[in-house]
């Protein structure tokens, strides 16, 4: 991989990510980090480690969107539950479910 190409990971660009992203889905923030990670590989394709300050990029670019009100884990969990529920699902598939996302134990029971 050229180092042109590994130069364009910045913070501003795995915030336009997560930005583009949210703007079609709702996210837990730990769904985000995913997100944000499986696309970071995709994109270098595996000819470079995600080294920590990338992945300090990352915890701080969901930070931000946690502070801002773009992700919200409650939020999410309400909303994905009550979507869930709505089209029959279990109490099990909801907590499965939820669980997939990254949402904390904590926020599901409630």
């Amino acid at each position: 991989m050229s180092k042109e190409r590994t130069a364009k990971i910045t913070q501003s660009s795995l915030e336009n990510a997560a930005l583009h992203y949210l703007e079609r889905y709702d996210s837990s923030s730990a769904n985000l980090r995913r997100v944000l990670i499986r696309r970071l590989r995709r994109a270098v394709q595996g000819e470079i480690a995600i080294d920590e300050q990338v992945t300090a990029w990352i915890d701080a670019v969901v930070a931000k969107l946690v502070r801002l009100g773009y992700v919200d884990d409650q939020r999410y969990a309400r909303l994905k539950a009550g979507a869930l529920r709505s089209r029959g699902a279990s109490a099990r598939k909801v907590h499965a479910s939820l669980s997939a996302k990254g949402v904390e134990q904590d926020l599901i029971k409630q």
